[in-house]
């Protein structure tokens, strides 16, 4: 485990943020970009209680990066190929590119808003200490789709009362957040 998490450490960490070395010359890669869920297996770490998986420092750095560069405070002007989120609405992209370099063929949802990963990076910001960020980054998510503001049960931009819309309109990551969220509300 160690001799591993140190090889990927020194190997994608640029200074900022985790990048993706592959083979692979086209179709799903991000390379350099600064994908959302790259520390996504840190933010299940830290549920089971398994510590962390990179230096401190570098987990900080990354975590911050994704805040920095992934999330909009409005979509307004950001160019996009599919849309899950109103020009209005704030969010985070999957990954985006700060340092250039995007590959011509790339992941083909690199420019989405995905409530799931939105909630998981969220919820990664906080286990680190990053309190406001993570709960901008949730309350995004929630304002996007409160019920109230579309009712409709469309696919995209959507937004129902009762889920975060994502590839099955009804999407089981999405849908566990909501379903924690609810029951503390209902708690409190």
């Amino acid at each position: 485990f160690r001799i591993g998490s140190d090889n990927e450490d020194r190997l994608l960490f640029n200074g900022d943020y985790y990048i993706q070395k592959t083979d692979e010359v086209a179709g799903n890669v991000y390379l350099d970009g600064c994908h959302s869920e790259q520390l996504i297996g840190q933010w299940w770490a830290n549920q089971l209680g398994l510590g962390l998986l990179y230096p401190r420092d570098h987990v900080l750095s990354a975590v911050n990066s994704i805040f920095k560069f992934n999330f909009f405070k409005s979509f307004k002007g950001v160019p996009r190929e599919r849309i899950y989120a109103s020009e209005s609405d704030a969010g985070m992209q999957l990954i985006t590119w700060p340092l250039g370099g995007k590959p011509q063929a790339t992941l083909f949802h690199h420019d989405q808003s995905w409530a799931g990963s939105e909630y998981a990076s969220a919820a990664l910001m906080i286990q680190t200490g990053m309190l406001d960020k993570g709960l901008t980054v949730a309350k995004a998510v929630r304002d996007r789709y409160d019920g109230r503001l579309r009712s409709e049960w469309t696919f995209a931009p959507g937004g129902n009362p009762f889920a975060e819309i994502e590839w099955g309109s009804f999407y089981s990551r999405s849908m566990s957040v909501s379903s924690w969220v609810r029951s503390q509300r209902a708690a409190e």
